[in-house]
């Protein structure tokens, strides 16, 4: 084999080299390529996910601090606070009933009641 026929021979497998090489770039671009898309599409359905679920969290949230009470649960503490005020006002009147009457009935008219207007009441 002649010195031409090696240097013809080592170019011929420089250039398979250079091929194989660039095939091998070719296949590492491609599936780079691939791996970044398949990762782009990962993280942009995780984050959809995740902006599904913290919405989800949000109205719930939202729902249960923002509800309104019935009509009715909102007048149960008032009617509750109103016979327990009742209630004492009755414990801890300071005199019977006919003597307040009397007395409102003072008060209102600035003079006494007559005396059947007075027995009406008791």
């Amino acid at each position: 084999m002649g010195k031409k026929q090696k240097i013809m021979t080592a170019i011929a497998m420089a250039v398979e080299g250079i091929e194989l090489a660039s095939d091998l770039m070719n296949t590492v671009q491609a599936r780079s390529a691939t791996a970044r898309k398949r990762a782009s599409e990962a993280v942009s359905s995780f984050r959809d996910s995740t902006t599904d679920v913290a919405e989800q969290l949000v109205d719930t949230v939202n729902k249960r601090f923002n509800r309104r009470p019935s009509a009715a649960a909102r007048v149960w503490p008032f009617a509750a606070g109103l016979g327990v005020g009742v209630g004492a006002a009755l414990l801890f009147a300071p005199m019977p009933g006919a003597e307040v009457r009397a007395n409102l009935y003072k008060a209102v008219t600035r003079s006494t009641p007559a005396t059947e207007t007075q027995n009406n009441w008791q």
